[in-house]
C-alpha cells in the first residue's frame, strides 16, 4: 500500500465515525469540505499532479494560503481570491413516491422522522493563478473522488455519485482578479432525512378545541 492510499484509508476511517446516517445538504457539504480540507493538507496526495500541486497545503499558516471554503461558512471570505476550492449545491429535486415517507419517531411520539429521495449537484469551483493549477486541482479531485465513490456510498448512504462536468478554465471576471476557475460538477442522489417536531402543531390544536 502506497503512502497515498494509506493516507486515504486512515482518512475515509475518519470521516465514517464522524459522520451520521441521516444527513441533508448542509451535512452533504460539511462533510466534502472536511474531506477535501483534510486530502489537501498534503500536497503529496494528488498522485501524478503533486509535482504541480505539492507547493499547496490547507495546514493552518502554510504559506500557500490555500483554502476550502463552501456555501455555508459562518464568515465567508473572498470566494474569488486564490489558490481556493469553493463547494455549493445546486437545487434539490425531491423523487415523487406514493410510499409513506415516515420512517420512525422519538419514544414520547413528538419528532418523527422522515426520508426523500433526493438529487443535487455537487459544485467545486478550483481559483487559482495559472489556468494549469486550475485544472490540476480540478482533475486531481475527479480522480480522487471517483476513486473512493464506493465508500462515499457506504459512508453517506449515496444512491449514486457521478461526474458530470469537468469545464475548460476561465478567467475570474469579478474583483478585477487575474485569477482562473474551473468547475467539476457531481450529480448525487441520496435519503435525505428530516426530523419534524410535532409538539407545536399539536398545542395548537388543542388550544382550538378548548377556545370559547
Amino acid at each position: 500500500m502506497t503512502a497515498e492510499e494509506e493516507h486515504t484509508r486512515k482518512l475515509l476511517c475518519y470521516m465514517d465515525s464522524i459522520c451520521s446516517e441521516e444527513i441533508d445538504n448542509i451535512g452533504l457539504i460539511k462533510f466534502f469540505q472536511l474531506l477535501l480540507t483534510a486530502h489537501w493538507e498534503n500536497g503529496n496526495n494528488h498522485g501524478k499532479y503533486s509535482d504541480s500541486l505539492g507547493c499547496l497545503s490547507t495546514t493552518p499558516g502554510h504559506v500557500s494560503g490555500m483554502r476550502i471554503s463552501s456555501s455555508i461558512d459562518a464568515n465567508p471570505k473572498d470566494i474569488t481570491a486564490a489558490p481556493q476550492i469553493n463547494i455549493r449545491l445546486g437545487e434539490t429535486k425531491f423523487l415523487k413516491t406514493h410510499m409513506d415517507d415516515k420512517v420512525g419517531e422519538s419514544d414520547d411520539g413528538n419528532v418523527e422522522h422522515k426520508v426523500w429521495t433526493a438529487s443535487t449537484m455537487l459544485r467545486l469551483t478550483h481559483t487559482f493563478e495559472t489556468p494549469a493549477q486550475a485544472q490540476f486541482a480540478a482533475a486531481s479531485n475527479l480522480e480522487f473522488i471517483s476513486a473512493i465513490s464506493g465508500e462515499l456510498k457506504k459512508i453517506l448512504n449515496l444512491i449514486h455519485i457521478q461526474p458530470v462536468l469537468l469545464s475548460d478554465f476561465k478567467k475570474e471576471k469579478n474583483g478585477g482578479s487575474d485569477n482562473f476557475n474551473v468547475d467539476l460538477v457531481f450529480d448525487i442522489s441520496y435519503n435525505y432525512y428530516v426530523s419534524v417536531n410535532l409538539e407545536t402543531h399539536r398545542i395548537k390544536v388543542i388550544a382550538s378545541n378548548i377556545s370559547i
